[in-house]
């Protein structure tokens, strides 16, 4: 028909192509990175934004923030793992939920059903942010590596494959002056300082 704008196989092949590029930048990089991250809401987290919150490990909301899944309501499927994400935070009813309705949570809700960890009064996020992200920074590195693989690792591996991985990690964490320092401190009923060696 007049007017109409075709669209080429080719064409929806570089959209599918660099789709997949974006969302490997964005929600892949941040579960397959070797540190936590902390998703920090300050207000609405709709469609994409929802998304990359999820794929942060930690979460803090300020009461105002909410979180909105949105595609059902524009006729989309979901992008950015946000199914695949959802499905391992929250029961599949509740991610089903989620996605089929997208009915707005609020902050409050989102910590009651295991989508954040945190929730704040919108005056004192940063602070509390930023407290939590000063504890993980000076927590020791490679074991925080090796954790984040291993829960990441959980709901696809085998329960004797996992585990033998898992004391490898454990006694390679074993050898490392953070884990003689952090025994040390114990022994010596202080906080310990941990280098990342």
């Amino acid at each position: 028909a007049m007017g109409e704008n075709p669209v080429t196989p080719s064409a929806i092949e570089n959209r599918i192509r660099y789709q997949r590029a974006i969302q490997r930048a964005t929600s892949g990089r941040l579960v397959a990175m070797a540190k936590p991250t902390l998703a920090v809401v300050h207000g609405p987290a709709a469609g994409a934004g929802f998304a990359l919150a999820l794929a942060c490990d930690l979460g803090i909301m300020a009461r105002p923030a909410f979180f909105l899944s949105a595609f059902s309501s524009v006729g989309l499927s979901g992008d950015f793992g946000v199914g695949w994400l959802l499905t391992r935070l929250i029961s599949g009813a509740r991610a089903r939920e989620t996605m089929f309705l997208s009915d707005r949570i609020s902050s409050d809700r989102a910590l009651e059903i295991g989508l954040a960890n945190w929730v704040c009064e919108a005056d004192d996020l940063q602070d509390q942010a930023s407290a939590i992200a000063r504890r993980l920074a000076s927590a020791p590195p490679k074991a925080l590596s090796y954790m984040k693989e291993h829960l990441n690792s959980a709901l696809s591996t085998d329960f004797g494959t996992y585990m033998d991985y898992e004391v490898a990690c454990h006694l390679d964490c074993s050898t490392t002056a953070d884990h003689l320092e952090g025994v040390t401190a114990f022994a010596e009923k202080r906080t310990p300082v941990f280098s990342g060696r």
